[in-house]
């Protein structure tokens, strides 16, 4: 009984032994096809390119909100065109009129 006890004991220290270096080997393995692969490059790379796209989408929407600003501005211009063009049309007609 004491054989069997010290075998299995002896069992368990071997296979928890094995476990563990198979588990640094794994991680050995994953450590070295990260370095590989570059994914940390790639994922900086991208975190970079998200944060230029941000700043070239807010400038894009300031850019935006002051051409609405001129188009407000150049519909109001319009406005004010076209009645001093309906005001110098009456006139001449006016003019015309009492000639």
């Amino acid at each position: 009984m004491t054989e069997d006890k010290g075998y299995s004991r002896e069992t368990k220290e071997r296979l928890t032994n094995a476990v563990e270096q198979e588990i640094n080997e794994v991680g050995k393995l994953v450590k070295h096809l990260c370095k590989s692969s570059g994914t940390s490059e790639v994922l900086m790379r991208c975190a970079r390119e998200f944060a230029g796209n941000d700043m070239g989408l807010q400038d894009t929407h300031e850019n935006l909100k002051q051409m609405l600003t001129m188009v407000s501005q150049m519909h109001e211009q319009a406005d004010t065109v076209s009645r001093s063009a309906q005001g110098v049309l009456n006139i001449t007609r006016s003019t015309q009129s009492s000639t």
